[in-house]
């Protein structure tokens, strides 16, 4: 309750956080459904928590998608990227373009108003389970100007800034490279 009305207080500011948090999340041992119905979060934190791993989902799969197949960087994002925890406990560090992408993602959640419910949160795009929820929770329900808004936030930018942040990261400050998000399978 404390971070839902956070989250009205300063929309932008906590829709960033939870968005970083669950980027964070979802490649991690927890559940990122788990922990939003734990904690029903709801309304722009359960909107700002899908477009976290929105972010990281697009975000490992265009770093990966030199060194791992089609298919695998697709299952990043309809799948989990939760395939990516081996990779992240050995580099952490290769987070980072994805958290960078999570923040600007979370703060868009804010200023388009991108809610959610508690059991709709985590999701991210995986079943279309986030952008659903979303509209349904739109003024307008789904209108042109709220389908043109879902397709900005929850597929084109995510894959602009996933491009940007990757570009920035391995070319740039050159703390990542591709071979960091390689998949073995054993």
């Amino acid at each position: 309750e404390v971070v839902n009305n956070f989250t009205t207080l300063q929309p932008v500011l906590m829709g960033v956080l939870i968005s970083v948090v669950f980027a964070f999340l979802i490649v991690s041992p927890f559940s990122t459904v788990a922990v939003a119905t734990a904690i029903a979060l709801a309304g722009i934190g359960s909107g700002s928590a899908n477009l976290g791993v929105v972010a990281t989902s697009f975000g490992l799969a265009i770093a990966g998608w030199k060194v791992n197949s089609f298919g695998t960087s697709i299952a990043h994002i309809l799948g989990s990227p939760k395939m990516q925890m081996a990779n992240f406990v050995k580099k952490p560090i290769m987070l980072v373009p994805m958290l960078c992408n999570a923040a600007v993602l979370g703060a868009l959640a804010a200023i388009f108003n991108i809610q959610g419910t508690p059991m709709s949160a985590g999701f991210g795009i995986s079943g279309l389970i986030g952008p659903i929820n979303a509209i349904n929770l739109m003024e307008g329900g789904y209108s042109f100007g709220n389908i043109a808004i879902l397709i900005l936030v929850f597929l084109i930018a995510p894959i602009v800034l996933s491009l940007v942040f990757n570009y920035i990261f391995t070319k740039v400050i050159k703390i990542v490279k591709a071979e960091d998000y390689k998949l073995i399978f054993e």
